[in-house]
């Protein structure tokens, strides 16, 4: 689905600007 598509889009473009805190599990 393409909210798929933009989530990965979406914790490609953290995982670039370190935003580490937004995916701590």
């Amino acid at each position: 689905p393409a909210a798929n598509a933009t989530f990965h889009l979406a914790e490609a473009v953290w995982d670039e600007m370190g935003v580490e805190s937004l995916k701590e599990d």
